[in-house]
């Protein structure tokens, strides 16, 4: 069944000559694994570099429960970055931030509070025009209270 949702981009990798398996948190679904065929050719409509860390999406996918990996039909930038991937400072957060959500994160259920933080976290990197050096820093304390061991002030 097509359902549309918003996703952070959290990892990708290639699959074949010209296909991509991207991992996304999405809204509601939770974490996804999709394939998106054709997206590293030149004409393709979905491009590949919607696929950046923390890119904030929304796709057009078909959802089948029992799968491990959903097809995508359609993605698209829901909410482009301002100063992320013209920062080579923001850049390297994200790509941290990133990372640690990857690994962090294993569950495939919807959960709306992690997903809202996300978002807000990644729109504050976005916005922020300085004094944002220490910003991964504050991000893990907020982040491990959706992981259940928030530190105690």
């Amino acid at each position: 069944m097509l359902h549309t949702t918003k996703g952070i981009v959290i990892h990708h990798f290639k699959y074949s000559e010209k296909s991509v398996i991207a991992i996304i948190y999405t809204e509601r679904f939770g974490l996804q694994s999709y394939i998106l065929n054709g997206v590293r050719s030149k004409k393709s409509k979905n491009k590949a570099v919607f696929l950046q860390p923390l890119s904030l999406v929304e796709i057009n996918a078909f959802y089948k429960e029992k799968s491990g990996l959903q097809q995508v039909k359609n993605i698209q930038l829901d909410i482009p970055f301002n100063t992320i991937p013209f920062n080579i400072s923001k850049s390297s957060i994200a790509f941290f931030i990133a990372e640690i959500i990857y690994k962090a994160i294993k569950e495939e259920e919807a959960n709306p509070e992690l997903f809202e933080f996300l978002q807000n976290a990644i729109l504050v990197l976005d916005l922020t025009e300085n004094k944002y050096n220490d910003f991964h820093l504050l991000f893990l304390a907020h982040f491990s209270k959706h992981l259940g061991f928030y530190p105690i002030t």
